[in-house]
Formats: structure tokens, sequence, C-alpha cells
């Protein structure tokens, strides 16, 4: 859904610490990183340019704990596994259908798992931050500040189609070639972003129920996939109400309950589709995953990643 690095990005690869702290520094400042694990870091990171818009890919063979304060507002969004932040005593995740935004000088501590992509979307924090005051001068404060971004439906679509635009753009071309501004295409992820960052911002009248408590919830939505979930079931989970739980979701996912069920089954396929083996099906992941009607999730897989099931699964047989 999201493209992969293209043919004329700059790499970078390094097995060392200190020549990843001098690339890193060279365009995001200071940070510091620790490995987690034995054997070569295998640091890679791909990169193209479209504007001041950055577009990275990121890899590591080897977990790290990396831990900075990023001078621009960047996106991040892996593809295939879990990935935890620590900000300011707040645990987040960046999950396939969560991107996490660091905002521009706020500490974070990422621990970043090995062998999973980590798509990444650099904007100057001056342009997101003079956006949000146009927007909402009362609100552009409060706003601003790290935060996880629930890629649910159409906010995932939307992005992909933008980042497949913005490596499109930076492609080397004629000079007749017929290709967006890269000024219009960064207002447009400003744009995006300011409305992610708008439509999670802490509210007032938001429910009381911690982020910690949403998360045994998710934690055990993942752990019973299989199982038939109903709200009932999630509201005896939370020890809640069923309104009490839907409007929390709301203010913490920008998603009601049953939304986020879907999306992580969506995402638990997608995920064991690209990391399928000899003898996968999709009917059995389906299954394995809670779907009973197959019609049904096929439509709802190629709404949420602009591909048939069937075609993840050819895709990911031909990968070396």
């Amino acid at each position: 859904m999201f493209s992969r690095p293209p043919p004329h990005s700059a790499r970078f690869r390094s097995d060392h610490l200190n020549e990843i702290h001098a690339f890193v520094a060279a365009y995001d400042g200071s940070h510091r990183r620790a490995a987690l694990g034995r054997g070569p870091l295998g640091y890679s990171m791909d990169a193209v340019r479209c504007g001041d818009v950055d577009l990275g890919w990121g890899l590591t063979r080897t977990r790290q704990k990396v831990q900075g304060a990023p001078q621009s507002a960047i996106l991040h969004l892996p593809l295939g596994r879990r990935h935890v932040y620590a900000v300011g005593g707040r645990t987040l995740e960046a999950r396939p259908d969560t991107a996490i935004l660091l905002a521009p000088g706020q500490e974070y501590t990422l621990y970043f798992e090995p062998d999973d992509w980590l798509v990444v979307l650099r904007l100057p924090g001056s342009v997101l931050a003079d956006e949000l005051v146009d927007r909402d001068p009362a609100a552009a404060l409060a706003s601003r500040g790290t935060r996880e971004i629930p890629l649910a439906g159409s906010r995932l679509s939307a992005l992909a189609a933008l980042h497949r635009t913005l490596v499109d753009a930076a492609t080397p071309r004629a000079e007749n070639a017929s290709v967006p501004r890269a000024e219009q295409l960064q207002a447009r992820l400003c744009h995006w972003m300011a409305d992610q960052v708008l439509a999670t911002r802490p509210s007032s009248s938001a429910p009381a129920l911690g982020i910690q408590r949403i998360r045994i919830v998710e934690e055990w939505i993942d752990a019973h996939l299989a199982d038939p979930i109903t709200l009932g079931r999630l509201c005896a989970v939370a020890g809640v109400g069923d309104r009490y739980l839907e409007s929390a979701f709301r203010a913490h996912r920008g998603q009601t309950p049953l939304q986020f069920v879907m999306a992580r089954r969506l995402a638990w396929v997608r995920r064991n589709l690209l990391e399928s083996r000899p003898g996968d099906s999709v009917t059995q992941l389906a299954h394995d995953a809670g779907f009973v009607h197959l019609g049904r999730f096929a439509a709802r897989y190629r709404s949420a990643y602009c591909e048939s099931p069937s075609a993840t699964l050819r895709h990911s047989a031909m990968r070396p």
C-alpha cells in the first residue's frame, strides 16, 4: 500500500554506532542509540526529498533503543510490527494502523524493532505550527505534542495515496515532464497532518478512562481476534458501560471499539500475508482472524489496503 524505497533513493547502510549517529545528526540533530541484541546493527535508511518534505524508509537488523528530540514534525509508520515509544511518562505504540507523530523539540524514546520497515515523513515543524495557528489559534498550543494517529479506513488510504504521490514527484524526470509542484504536495501533507492533530487533541469533555485501561482492552482484543467479539464483552473487560467505552475509544483512538476490532483483524491478516509461508491461504488466515463472511472480509481488505488479499499473498510469494 505504501511505496517502497525507489531506485533513485539515497541509501545509507552501517553497522557502526558512530557512523549512524553522524548520519542522523546531519539532518535531525543529535540522538542516542544503543543495541538491545547481539549481532550486526544492520541499520539502513533510504531517503528521497520532495521540496521541504523528506521521505525515508528505516530498517534495522538488531533491536535498538533510540532517544532524541526531533527538529522537525516527523511521522513514523511501521509496515508490519509494533514499535513502542516513551514520551514524558506516557507509552505510545506505532502499528500498521497507528502512526506516531513526533513533535519538534519533544524528547522521546523509541524501541526500534528489527526486520520491519519504518516509513518516515518529515515536515518542517514551523510549517505545521503555522497551519495549526491558522486553523485554531486558541487550541494550537494544546495541540502540539507527540501523539498516536489512528489510521483506520479513509485516513490510511489517504496517507498512502499522498505518500505515493510524493515519492513519484521526487523521481528524476525530463525538464518538460508534468509533475505536481513540491509546494502543493507539501501543503497537502501539512493539511493532512493538521487534520489528524486537531482530531486527536485532548478534549475537556473526553471521558476519564485512562489510556492504560484502553490498552488493556486493546491487548485483550489482540489475544482474542479469532473469537466472537461484541461491544458487551469489551465493556466487561473494561469494567464500564457501552456509552462510556464508545466515548473513551473515540477520544483516545478516533474510532469506536468495534471499528478498532475490525482494523486490528485486517492488520493481523495483512501482516501474516506479508510474512506468509508455503501452504498459507487467504481463507485460513481470514478465519484465524475472526472473519466469518469471506466476501465482506475481502471487500474491507481492499478498501483498507487498495489491493485484494490474494494480491498481497502473491506479492509476498514473489519476494526473494
